[in-house]
């Protein structure tokens, strides 16, 4: 999802590393972000310092900088595409390696250089492609990611949509020719429409899981976020949604819709009766740790659909721990885990990761708190009288009830 233009904070130390008292509260570290809104950063498996992240590209095909005449407030961008990026965990700085997604536009041809190859989607154009997610399942590296189509008509793609491919580990590339688009937008009556965002993965007892942000949009205006998930299935043939209908699977490669049951199912939706939870319930990561799920969001009531809307409390962090990952509303009968362990303030694109000593943290982007819902002082502890920013791109040491497996 591309919230508002993030600022871009200085490196602080780490000091000693100790169980801090809830995620964030000590032991630190503010990371800098390698260009603009670049702060979305997914570990790629088996690698403690590679990610995948995504970038914001020049009508020109350059990469946007933190500042001079390709960043946020001058450069002329118009879209985002997919890179690999690598962090100095020594100094908390991360660095381009390649691009991976490059949507720049080709000028001999007008259009995105993200085109797939093969398939049933041969010829479609990848406009724009970020927030990614990548898991290894059956030796496969299935990566994730949020994009838009230029030519989506003519493959029933419309709106932003979940694309899925293949990374190559040696090569450092994504196979076009087994890409597809697997969960499509979906539009109603009235001007509405519900988009597929921020997907994240899942593989737990031996099957693949894929979660997503359905966003329900009216003439460009949120109306609410839910959580929805599916079941996918791997074969040579490709991976599609599990339970999708056959008529679905023979089109566009197996493209589902965000809404379409019972292939997919609605598994966290915000609460009635709970006035900080009663609009909005945004996917985070999810991770397995101890034969169990644990699932993260971003939360908010009436008035709070992006992070830096002024409803108190919004976009607080909320974990729960189920061993059910796709039944209807599970995650919110779910066990939740004790708010003391958590941050209250607005937060998004958190994740753990792990260090090359084995040790597990938790990365992601801390807002000021416009409204106090949540007052506690770290992440970051940014919002002092002497250091007030809007926005803290934080590493802290993961507490030890939530480390993955």
């Amino acid at each position: 999802m591309n919230y508002a233009r993030l600022l871009i904070v200085l490196l602080l130390p780490m000091g000693a590393f100790a169980q801090p008292g809830f995620i964030g509260s000590s032991n630190y570290i503010r990371l800098a972000a390698p260009g603009c809104n670049a702060v979305s950063p997914v570990q790629i498996p088996g690698s403690a310092d590679l990610f995948i992240n995504r970038r914001l590209l020049t009508d020109r095909g350059q990469l946007a900088g933190v500042d001079g005449p390709n960043d946020c407030s001058g450069g002329r961008i118009n879209r985002l595409g997919l890179v690999i990026d690598r962090l100095d965990w020594r100094t908390g700085k991360f660095s381009l390696v390649k691009a991976l997604l490059n949507t720049s536009v080709d000028t001999t041809t007008g259009h995105s250089r993200a085109i797939i190859t093969e398939g049933p989607m041969r010829g479609a154009i990848i406009q724009s492609a970020y927030d990614a997610d990548v898991v290894v399942y059956k030796g496969a590296y299935i990566v994730v990611f949020e994009c838009t189509l230029a030519n989506g008509a003519a493959y029933g793609v419309q709106g932003t949509s979940i694309g899925l491919s293949v990374y190559d580990p040696v090569t450092q590339t994504l196979d076009m020719s087994r890409t597809v688009v697997i969960i499509g937008a979906i539009r109603g009556t009235g001007g509405l429409i519900d988009v597929a965002a921020v997907p994240e993965l899942l593989v737990y007892r031996d099957r693949l899981y894929l979660y997503w942000s359905d966003i329900t949009i009216r003439n460009g205006q949120f109306l609410r976020i839910a959580v929805r998930g599916a079941e996918l299935a791997a074969s040579d043939s490709g991976v599609s949604v599990r339970g999708a209908a056959p008529a679905v699977l023979q089109h566009a490669g197996g493209l589902v819709h965000t809404t379409d049951e019972p292939a997919t199912t609605e598994v966290w939706a915000p609460d009635p009766n709970d006035p900080s939870a009663n609009q909005t319930v945004d996917i985070r990561a999810l991770w397995v740790h101890d034969k169990s799920v644990f699932a993260m969001s971003s939360q908010g009531g009436s008035g709070c659909l992006t992070p830096v809307d002024s409803a108190g409390g919004c976009f607080h962090m909320v974990i729960v721990k189920t061993r059910e990952p796709l039944k209807r509303h599970g995650f919110n009968e779910a066990e939740r885990i004790d708010t003391a362990l958590l941050p209250t303030n607005p937060q998004v694109y958190t994740r753990p990761i792990k260090d090359s000593a084995g040790r597990f943290w938790m990365i992601g982007n801390y807002f000021y708190p416009r409204v106090s819902g949540g007052d506690r002082i770290a992440p970051g502890a940014y919002w002092n009288a002497a250091n007030r920013k809007r926005l803290a791109f934080i590493l802290s040491p993961l507490l030890d009830p939530l480390l993955p497996n």
